[in-house]
């Protein structure tokens, strides 16, 4: 779904036409048609998906809701990545909800996962400035990661050892500090295998 459909405020109500579509187009080419992402009623990214952003020496963002962007629901089934790689001082964001947007509900079964691989700057996997963000579940991970650099294009000291470097970056899972009536968080375990045993 690119978001031009002329049906996509009957689509979220009956999510059916999406389905039929897609039947349709895989009826009329010949092949299998597998819907990645849609719109109606949110944003759902499904399985064996992925949205990636990556950088060198700028700022990462994966999906970006701006101001006037309105999903009730972000849906999450495949992975959403966002990494920079920087000596400055940059940023890599998963999903940013900016102010002025509005995303009610965010659920993910696989990953959202932003790295920053340098010293300085931040790494948030879901950050919500909007302050509309009410409700996450998690079943899969959600991650910041800071991945300290020493190499030939490191300005800020004279060896390549990584492991001397002064850190002053932030990795942080979910900032939801813009919301000032709550959120709730339902996180479920996954499946790893041994449960039985933890």
């Amino acid at each position: 779904c690119q978001g031009h459909c002329p049906v996509q405020h009957v689509a979220a109500e009956f999510p059916q036409f999406c389905e039929a579509e897609a039947e349709a187009f895989s009826g009329l080419l010949g092949v299998h048609v597998q819907r990645l992402a849609t719109l109606a009623g949110g944003l759902r990214l499904t399985a064996g998906a992925s949205v990636d952003a990556n950088s060198f020496e700028g700022d990462a963002t994966s999906i970006l809701f701006n101001a006037g962007a309105t999903a009730p629901e972000l849906r999450n089934e495949g992975r959403i990545s966002a990494v920079s790689q920087s000596e400055g001082t940059k940023s890599a964001v998963a999903v940013l909800i900016d102010s002025g947007a509005s995303v009610s509900v965010l659920r993910n079964t696989e990953e959202i996962t932003a790295q920053l691989s340098g010293e300085k700057g931040a790494a948030t996997a879901i950050l919500d400035r909007s302050g509309t963000l009410g409700r996450v579940e998690n079943s899969g991970v959600i991650r910041g990661l800071i991945v300290p650099t020493d190499d030939s294009f490191d300005t800020d000291d004279a060896d390549t050892d990584a492991g001397n470097e002064a850190i002053t970056a932030v990795a942080t899972a979910m900032d939801l500090r813009a919301n000032t009536t709550g959120v709730t968080l339902i996180q479920t375990g996954v499946s790893d295998g041994d449960d039985g045993g933890d």
